[in-house]
């Protein structure tokens, strides 16, 4: 009876131990998910601010543009050819604004995915290291 008693105390320790780690697991998966989403909210409002900002630019320069054809119609057309010119640099540079735009977006969703890559490569490796037998033997 004392050995069953006995053995019976020592598996309920073991689960015990063993839920208790799995909490404790838990608990820094759930912080580090926590810490990430923070990250992320950030760098959707970095985005968004930055997306706000072209949104004003792009808003000034077709307000800039509207003026030119007020200005326009109330001049009677007398500087036709250059306010021609004038829109036309307007629209070019709303276009380059554009691929500028977009040629910045294609690089950072570049970057994020080589330094994810990157942060994946460190585990990985820190991981092998850890289960490194040769590692754990000399330190």
């Amino acid at each position: 009876m004392e050995v069953f008693l006995f053995l019976l105390s020592f598996i309920s320790g073991g689960v015990v131990l063993t839920v208790a780690y799995i909490y404790h697991l838990t608990t820094k998966t759930k912080e580090k998910q926590d810490r990430l989403l923070s990250f992320q909210q950030n760098l959707q409002s970095i985005q968004s601010d930055h997306f706000e900002n072209y949104k004003s630019g792009l808003e000034s320069a077709y307000t800039e543009l509207s003026g030119i054809k007020k200005g326009l119609s109330e001049d009677g057309y007398r500087n036709l050819r250059e306010q021609s010119k004038l829109q036309k640099t307007a629209e070019i540079r709303i276009k380059t604004l554009e691929a500028e735009n977009r040629k910045i977006r294609e690089d950072m969703e570049a970057n994020m995915n080589r330094v994810m890559g990157d942060i994946q490569k460190i585990n990985s490796w820190k991981t092998s290291v850890q289960n490194d037998p040769n590692v754990i033997n000399r330190y």
